[in-house]
């Protein structure tokens, strides 16, 4: 265990703790929450510094996820530490996706089951400061629930639905058979795509409802914090 003023400066929880596990109780009202009743819960967290930094995968999948059920699943979100606090605090906000990405122009939460691909994504989130990985649990049910879009580039067919459904989102570029397949979704899953617009070999989820924003972030969900 290690305390240090810097530590207690750089990350939100822990007061200076860093390479160690601990649990932060968070409180929430209830309008954030699906039952619409105040909700409190310990978050386990922990604040990673030095040589741990290269360890993340392995701490995420050996010392923090211990007790997913068989009809679980993990997916994590990388951002700021500034965006996981208010995430802790008052859930999923779709608003706060303005730009122009993969599967959203604005209203997007994008999460992804890669815990390595989290990690990059979170450092780059940080750009010199502190990023974070927030894990959610959530059941097979609630992964598969409709109406949803799941996209693949196995196929010419699939490869062809997926670029347009990039080209829509990214540069704007109305398809009406692409209005049809992404109208009213819950959540688009499918490739990240490269600048050039080719398919990265991992996919990545972009939820579009507040409803299953707010029951997919409520805070029982939430099964570990890292901040980095």
């Amino acid at each position: 265990m290690a305390i240090s003023t810097h530590s207690m400066l750089r990350f939100p929880y822990g007061s200076g703790l860093t390479n160690t596990l601990f649990e932060q109780e968070i409180e929430r009202p209830g309008s954030v929450e699906p039952g619409f009743l105040p909700v409190r819960s310990k978050v386990k967290m922990i604040n990673l510094s030095g040589s741990a930094l290269l360890n993340i995968p392995s701490i995420a999948m050996f010392q923090l996820q211990p007790n997913t059920g068989y009809n679980e699943t993990v997916y994590y979100h990388s951002t700021t530490s500034a965006f996981a606090v208010n995430i802790l605090n008052s859930g999923i906000d779709l608003t706060k996706s303005r730009t122009r990405k993969d599967f959203s122009y604005g209203n997007g939460f994008y999460v992804t089951k890669d815990i390595d691909k989290a990690v990059d994504w979170a450092h780059r989130k940080a750009r010199g400061g502190t990023g974070a990985i927030i894990a959610f649990k959530i059941s097979i049910d609630m992964e598969r629930e409709e109406p949803h879009l799941s996209l693949e580039a196995g196929t010419a067919r699939g490869m062809e639905l997926w670029r347009k459904v990039v080209y829509f989102f990214r540069k704007g570029i109305y398809d009406p058979e692409v209005v049809s397949l992404v109208q009213n979704k819950k959540f688009i899953t499918g490739p990240v795509a490269t600048v050039n617009t080719t398919p990265y070999n991992f996919n990545q989820t972009c939820i579009h409802d507040a409803d299953y924003a707010k029951r997919f972030g409520r805070l029982q969900n939430i099964l570990f914090v890292i901040f980095i």
